[in-house]
């Protein structure tokens, strides 16, 4: 697809997202099966999670292989792929095993497949790692939270060197006729999903929250606004904990008839202690 062309201009980081439909994968991966022919590459495809093989997208590699006949210049293994000419593909997931990444300095080509999950730790490592001479950084992901380490660094604050392409349905025009049906389907019954799904925008961050209509109706009554803190009262603390997810407190007061939150702290990794120390550098009286 025209939208894709950029993937043979030489760039340092390049993203495409959006909606489902839009053949970002498969774009990418055949982007890197020619280019791990023209000449050697070493080419690591990643995932936040990655439990096995068949997790990756080393099965839709090789069926691309198949589909065209490269089957002469690349052997398709259990865990990797190979190419004549050195060229290598790699699978790895990045969770818990973000040391494998600091170990692979050399690397050409780096593709962050369904890039919206990886952590924020885990961006800190890559972009320094990967840093052999004409190496490229390519993600490709749909959107979901606004929030998310994904969006904020390369979508909505991306890096100076970056190419960010959106891509959705109507740009691809192998688009599948099965898909078409499923998409206005979805269109028609469920259009809050829609946008998300099938065009690519990130969801409301209280979008499908079990008080969805309670705080879409806050945000309409101007009830979400700077709120003193009344040093007379106490502010209570409410906790999600967590630790290799999130662990999220609210803090808040009961002034008179009215919920007050006046604050809200989230971080991951960290033991039990780390939070009782940021609440105790904090000016408030607990309840």
């Amino acid at each position: 697809p025209y939208a894709f062309q950029g993937l043979f201009t030489p760039c340092r980081l390049k993203v495409y997202h959006g909606g489902r439909g839009g053949a970002k994968s498969e774009s990418v991966g055949r982007y890197l099966l020619v280019a791990g022919m023209e000449k050697p590459l070493k080419i690591v495809c990643a995932r936040e999670f990655q439990n096995s093989i068949k997790d990756s997208v080393h099965e839709m590699l090789a069926s691309f292989i198949e589909l065209h006949d490269l089957s002469d210049f690349y052997e398709v293994l259990k865990t990797e792929i190979r190419g004549k000419n050195g060229t290598s593909f790699a699978f790895v997931g990045l969770h818990h095993n973000i040391s494998n990444i600091k170990s692979m300095y050399d690397v050409d080509r780096l593709w962050i497949e369904e890039a919206e999950t990886v952590s924020d730790a885990s961006w800190k490592v890559i972009f320094p790692t990967i840093r052999a001479e004409g190496s490229e950084i390519i993600v490709t992901f749909n959107p979901v939270l606004p929030d998310s380490p994904t969006y904020q660094r390369l979508v909505a604050n991306p890096p100076s060197y970056a190419m960010v392409r959106k891509v959705n349905y109507d740009e691809n025009p192998y688009f599948p006729a099965v898909l078409e049906q499923e998409r206005k389907e979805c269109e028609e019954k469920w259009p809050q999903d829609y946008r998300n799904v099938w065009l690519g925008e990130c969801r409301a961050a209280v979008e499908g929250a079990v008080f969805a209509k309670e705080m879409a109706r806050a945000v309409e009554e101007g009830r979400i606004k700077d709120v003193p803190y009344d040093p007379t009262k106490p502010v209570n603390t409410y906790w999600d904990l967590g630790r290799n997810d999130k662990c999220a407190i609210w803090f808040g007061q009961t002034i008179n008839m009215q919920f007050r939150w006046i604050r809200y702290y989230e971080n991951r990794g960290e033991h039990i202690s780390h939070y009782i120390k940021h609440l105790k550098e904090l000016p408030y009286a607990y309840g």
